[in-house]
């Protein structure tokens, strides 16, 4: 029913408002990968058409209609987000393949949280070699204390 309704790029508002209800059914009922596929149902140029459509002023599109497209953008972001995650949880492919970028949203969503995920993983790495150098110092100058006190206490 979606792909019909979005046949017509002037029903495509519409068919974004019904994308949100069957998306929040779905994810209602633990759904998610149906969620899934009903927002990559929507062609890719949804996004834009839909944004002209809204600031189109001789349209009838109001507020209403803004936030169902900042709805769906959640949507989409959100449930790209659990497929990458369950993806990573399930150790299968720990790299998020081109196609996981690459949804209705947009690759700038897909691309920006994986700069993010990039950048934790980094900052974690990090933390670890410092924790690994500061107990390798830590065992030096215990071993250099030990010697000193040998020395000191060594009787002559």
């Amino acid at each position: 029913l979606l792909r019909l309704m979005t046949l017509r790029p002037g029903a495509r508002l519409h068919a974004l408002v019904q994308c949100n209800a069957s998306v929040r059914s779905f994810v209602g009922e633990g759904k998610l990968q149906a969620g899934l596929e009903c927002v990559d149902a929507m062609p890719a140029n949804t996004l834009d058409l839909c944004k002209s459509l809204i600031d189109d002023p001789s349209g009838e599109a109001g507020p209403f209609y803004k936030e169902s497209l900042r709805e769906f953008q959640c949507w989409g972001l959100y449930l790209n987000a659990m497929r990458n995650a369950s993806l990573w949880h399930n150790h299968r492919d720990c790299v998020p393949r081109e196609a996981d970028h690459v949804s209705v949203v947009g690759a700038q969503a897909g691309q920006s949280l994986s700069r993010e995920a990039a950048a934790s993983l980094a900052r974690v790495e990090q933390r670890r070699r410092q924790q690994k150098w500061d107990e390798q110092e830590k065992v030096k100058r215990q071993k250099a204390l030990s010697q000193l006190q040998d020395v000191l206490t060594y009787p002559f």
